[in-house]
């Protein structure tokens, strides 16, 4: 956190309370759509007193407050940006930066354009864009669980760098779940997804039916009828290879958290600019990869063994039958199916 409010200080300090010489009501009058009041210049000077109290998180509050009555003001979109840096909001503030840099032919902007960029720098380091391509439209895209729009995605979504779960998911399409790297410097990561559409599968009773119909035209039956589609051997080999896809996933997963473990040990992740600066406030997002990373190659190493016990058991179940002991299931035989009720929602994925 340290090299956070080193870099908030050095722009809140440096050069956003530096008026040279202008009284309040001058300063705030100096930038287009500002407020004129004292008021204003009063909340701004309260919030940079927080700023350097170390109350980040209030003096947050106190800049969007003054957003709200100074809309346009760069000064107000830099001292967003530099509290959020400083609370560890990353997104927003690499947000408020790019408000404040579709303003770069204001004067106040480019006599403290130096400044602002070592500020972006710090931000590039931790925030970088993803954008996910392909169809159907509508279909909503997830990092993590969080929403953060839909295909087609027109625009780039800034958020912190890590490793995330891509979900992509719309009724009447198989969802999509798969494991990304979001790179920082503000690189843009894209990801190509193509959601397959659910076909219906006839209900119990018309195939039941069905094969009722062609036994009595044929005059047997039991001979006639066909197999139902949960006993083919295609479903054992798709819970085979989704067994063998999670054991991947979670062997991946544990290889990169691996890498993490060792750059956090290391000094990879410190910085020279603020040699005093903890490795828990420098290196907060690659600790939370860590632990991200170990979560889900546990989940995908549990799935993985769920998924092979199923393909082993389903394949005990559904073996081939000599003539003789094709009969009717009793009662009791039929009560196993349920049990994998669990594995026939794997056509769901």
């Amino acid at each position: 956190m340290r090299k956070k409010i080193t870099f908030g200080i050095l722009l809140a300090a440096g050069i956003l309370t530096s008026n040279h010489g202008m009284g309040p009501r001058s300063a705030a009058a100096a930038e287009p759509g500002a407020a004129t009041d004292d008021s204003v210049e009063d909340q701004i000077n309260q919030g940079i007193a927080l700023r350097r109290a170390g109350k980040d998180e209030a003096a947050l509050g106190v800049f969007l407050d003054v957003e709200k009555r100074s809309p346009d003001s760069v000064r107000v979109m830099l001292h967003i940006a530099t509290a959020a840096l400083a609370a560890g909001k990353w997104t927003m503030a690499s947000d408020y930066m790019q408000k404040a840099q579709l303003h770069k032919d204001d004067a106040y902007f480019q006599k403290h354009k130096s400044a602002i960029d070592n500020v972006q720098r710090v931000i590039n380091q931790h925030v970088g864009l993803f954008r996910a391509n392909g169809a159907p439209a509508g279909a909503e895209v997830r990092l993590s669980g969080e929403l953060i729009g839909t295909l087609p995605m027109g625009n780039a979504k800034a958020v912190e760098v890590g490793s995330y779960m891509l979900e992509v998911s719309k009724s009447g399409y198989f969802p999509l779940r798969r494991l990304i790297n979001v790179a920082n410097d503000g690189t843009l990561t894209q990801e190509d997804v193509e959601l397959r559409e659910q076909k219906p599968v006839p209900s119990a009773a018309i195939m039941g039916q069905t094969s009722l119909q062609a036994g009595a035209a044929a005059g047997d039956a039991e001979t006639q009828a066909p197999v139902p589609w949960w006993r083919e051997r295609w479903v054992t080999w798709s819970l085979l290879g989704v067994g063998v896809a999670a054991g991947a996933v979670s062997g991946t997963a544990f290889a990169i958290r691996e890498n993490d473990a060792n750059r956090w040990n290391s000094d990879a992740c410190l910085s020279t600019l603020v040699p005093s600066a903890s490795r828990g406030s420098l290196c907060a997002s690659t600790h939370r990869d860590i632990e991200t990373l170990q979560a889900v190659g546990i989940t995908t190493g549990i799935a993985a063994g769920v998924f092979g016990a199923a393909a082993l058991i389903h394949g005990l179940a559904t073996a081939p039958r000599s003539t003789q002991e094709r009969s009717p299931a009793p009662q009791a035989e039929r009560s196993c199916i349920p049990s994998l009720g669990g594995v026939v929602c794997y056509g769901s994925f």
